[in-house]
Parts: C-alpha cells; sequence; structure tokens
C-alpha cells in the first residue's frame, strides 16, 4: 500500500511523460475528428442545451447550407428572438405554396438576442450565388449594441464557425485585430466547443438530444405583470442607448448588405419586427421608434433594398403577445407569414420564370 501511495503522489517521469501523450494524443485526435462537416450532421444532437439552443441549432444549419448547391431558390431568415416568433417555417412553406412558390425552400437562422453583428457572421455560410430571398429582422434594440457587448461576443463567440466578413468589419471597427485562423475547425472554434462540455455530457449519457421547438411563445400565456414590467425596464434601458450606438451598428448593418450582394444572388429584405404598443405607449418610445423607421427607410433607398414594417401590415393589439414584442397568437403569426410573402413574392419572379419555362 505504501508503494502504491507513492506512485500514486509522486509519479515517475517517465509516467508523466505518458500521461502528457495520452492527453495530447487524444486532444489531437478529437481536434482531427471534429471537423465542420462532423458539426453539420451531428452538431445539434451532442451540443444542444435544450430545445430552444437556437446558437447551435441555428449554427449546425447554417454549416448545412454552406455545403449545399445554390441551385434550389430559398427563403432565408436571420435575426433574433421576435423574428423566430414572428415568421413559423410551416406558415411561410404554406404560405410560399399558396403564391405557386412551393418550391422554395425556407431556412430559419434565428437566435436569441440575436445582434446584426451575428448576423454579418452567418453572411459567410451562405452558398455562393445562392438565389431567392433573404430576410433580415430589425428593430430599434439592434442598434443599441455598445463596444464592449461586441468585444463580449468576440471573446466568447455564440456560433460553431468562423467568419471572414465579421473579421474584417472588426478590423475596421477598431474593435479587434484580425483573427488569424489554423484551418482546424475545432481549434478555430475551441472557446464555442469548451462552452458545451456540460451539453456534451448530458446528450452522450443519456442518449437523448433536445428537439428543437420552431417558437417557444406560440400559445403561452402572456407574461405575468411583475415579469413583464422587470423585463421591460431593462429592454427600455436598452433602448436609451439607441443614439449613442446606432452609427457603429449602422457599419455593421453596410457590411452584412454588401456582403449579401457580392456573395450571392439573393435579394435581401429588412423586416421591421413589431412591439407590443403597450410598450411603446408606456416608455413613450413613438419618437424613437418613428426616427428609426425613418432611418431605416433612408439606408434601404440608398442600398436599393426593400423594407417592410410589420406593424404596417398586422395593426397589432397588445392580446397579440407574450411581452414587450414576442407575439403569441397562432392566428396573428399565420397573418405575419401572409402578409410578409405578399410583399416579397415578386422577388422570386426568376423562379417563377424558369418554372413555368419547363
Amino acid at each position: 500500500m505504501q508503494h502504491f501511495w507513492h506512485g500514486l503522489t509522486r509519479p515517475s517521469l517517465t509516467a508523466i511523460i505518458i500521461a502528457c501523450g495520452v492527453s495530447t494524443g487524444t486532444f489531437i485526435l478529437l481536434a482531427f475528428a471534429i471537423t465542420a462537416e462532423f458539426m453539420s450532421h451531428s452538431g445539434d444532437v451532442i451540443f444542444a442545451a435544450t430545445n430552444r439552443d437556437y446558437d447551435v441549432f441555428s449554427s449546425t444549419r447554417a454549416l448545412r447550407l454552406k455545403s449545399e448547391r445554390p441551385q434550389i431558390p430559398k427563403l432565408i431568415l436571420l435575426g433574433g428572438s421576435t423574428m423566430r416568433a414572428t415568421f413559423l417555417e410551416g406558415d411561410l412553406r404554406d404560405t410560399l405554396a399558396n403564391a405557386g412558390l412551393g418550391g422554395v425552400e425556407v431556412v430559419k437562422l434565428c437566435t436569441s438576442r440575436q445582434l446584426l453583428w451575428d448576423s454579418l457572421a452567418f453572411i459567410d455560410t451562405l452558398p455562393v450565388g445562392a438565389r431567392g430571398v433573404l430576410m433580415l429582422g430589425v428593430s430599434p434594440g439592434q442598434f443599441t449594441t455598445s463596444r464592449d457587448e461586441l468585444l463580449q461576443r468576440i471573446r466568447k463567440p455564440r456560433l460553431a464557425f468562423q467568419s471572414q466578413v465579421q473579421n474584417e468589419t472588426a478590423a475596421i471597427l477598431t474593435i479587434a485585430p484580425k483573427r488569424r485562423e489554423t484551418g482546424i475547425y475545432a481549434l478555430d472554434n475551441i472557446r464555442f466547443l469548451l462552452g458545451r462540455v456540460r451539453a456534451i455530457a448530458s446528450n452522450v449519457t443519456t442518449d437523448s438530444a433536445p428537439q428543437m421547438v420552431d417558437s417557444w411563445y406560440i400559445g403561452r400565456y402572456p407574461l405575468p405583470r411583475d415579469q413583464y414590467m422587470d423585463q421591460s425596464v431593462k429592454v427600455q434601458n436598452r433602448f436609451e442607448l439607441y443614439e449613442v450606438n446606432r452609427k457603429a451598428n449602422f457599419t455593421i448593418l453596410d457590411a452584412l448588405v454588401k456582403a449579401v450582394q457580392l456573395r450571392t444572388k439573393l435579394k435581401l429584405v429588412l423586416v421591421e419586427m413589431p412591439i407590443n404598443p403597450s410598450f411603446i405607449e408606456v416608455y413613450s418610445l413613438q419618437g424613437l421608434i418613428s426616427q428609426h423607421e425613418q432611418r431605416m427607410h433612408e439606408f434601404s433607398r440608398e442600398h436599393d433594398i426593400r423594407y417592410v414594417v410589420m406593424e404596417k401590415l398586422l395593426a397589432l393589439k397588445p392580446t397579440a403577445f407574450y411581452d414587450w414584442a414576442h407575439l403569441n397568437d397562432p392566428e396573428t403569426v399565420r397573418r405575419a407569414s401572409q402578409s410578409v410573402v405578399s410583399k416579397i413574392a415578386d422577388l422570386f419572379k426568376e423562379y417563377q420564370q424558369h418554372k413555368r419555362s419547363m
């Protein structure tokens, strides 16, 4: 027993070398085993922590999209949780089919609290030459993102891939120097992967991976008033940063527009997300929202892209919302898909002409 304890507490140099060699070998094996292709097919099964872990679900979907051929026209959605709650994939597919666009594939890449910075990263995963429409959900809140928040995103990435256009934009904004990539997927995304250790352990040991839910808000009772007020105060505090931070965020949006036009044949549409009218009234946000929409109209005209304001199409009441901005009424959500498709269907003209000529 004494010899055993001595060996355990005072390992020999040989034992240390062997242990380090085994650890290094295991790390190298994992580094080469976890590839972008592996993530695209198995990432959501292994790395998703919950059925609302949209960072993982959207990352893996984006990686699959990157390897696909661009021939099939697509309707791609980018944006945060309000975008995800406003448009359901099933509703969009049904509405497109009714408009004679049944062959269009719906690809939803929405994540919780998706900044314009995050949306920018997804552009690098779009197939070169991709055709169809890219809808980007926007709102005043996305233009409040501060420099510190952007740095936090860089230091603790939420997406399972690197982005060259994001890298270049960070240098332009002098947020961070350009990152050097090794070309080895696991090493380049090590911070994302390490943040998923608990999820990996849970999914592997239980053999029961979370299944993504399209929108958690549909059919739910409204948020209790005390929780609603707490949430609203936080959102309002963020809105107060709009004027301070909007210029940097418009720079990010400008980079996104240029990247889409350079890389793809997608028609970009900016979609203004609805906000609970009671929230707007309580915090007297009518002026801010009006100024924001005016700036968005000007930006859209300058870049020759379409801008759709959902509130103008739906005329929503407070009863349609779960909280300050997430729709929970199934019929309202269905109308949202029908309304937005009516505004973008003509952008699939090339696809419709090709279909008629066959």
